[in-house]
């Protein structure tokens, strides 16, 4: 379920929503839940189909729709996280989108003094993405 409230479903949630969208649906969706020219969408639509990989229909779709509930300096900024989340780059974060992100996930907090003295290991085992340090380093060897 989605909410156009922010309250309910955070703009980032609610990008999501739409950006996970099947090809058939983001067909249909794009159609009804946008502004955009009916022979705009249908250029699309080809275009999509020859290149499904690179989801232009569900990128269409989750931007438009989010920025006409939302606006668009808040769907770029929602872009701009999950592009961190998604991306193979490293990429330079603005306070504002570790904020986004760590609204939309579970974070855990290590106070500078104590992570200069602690391993990547120590690191990823106490933030409790795994229950041990042997889990964090069978993870880690097995890539």
């Amino acid at each position: 379920m989605v909410w156009l409230d922010p309250e309910k479903t955070s703009p980032y949630a609610f990008y999501q929503f739409w950006i996970n969208t099947d090809d058939q649906s983001a067909e249909k969706y794009i159609k009804i839940y946008t502004f955009l020219e009916l022979e705009e969408i249908e250029s699309m639509i080809e275009e999509h189909r020859k290149a499904p990989e690179k989801r232009l229909l569900q990128k269409t779709l989750a931007f438009e729709v989010t920025k006409l509930i939302h606006g668009e300096e808040t769907t770029k900024r929602v872009i701009e996280a999950s592009d961190v989340l998604f991306s193979k780059e490293a990429l330079n974060l603005s306070d504002e989108i570790i904020n986004i992100l760590a609204s939309e996930m579970p974070t855990s907090e290590i106070s500078r003094s104590e992570l200069s003295a602690l391993t990547t290991v120590d690191i990823i085992a106490q933030s409790g993405l795994t229950k041990s340090k042997t889990e964090t380093r069978q993870l880690i060897d097995g890539k």
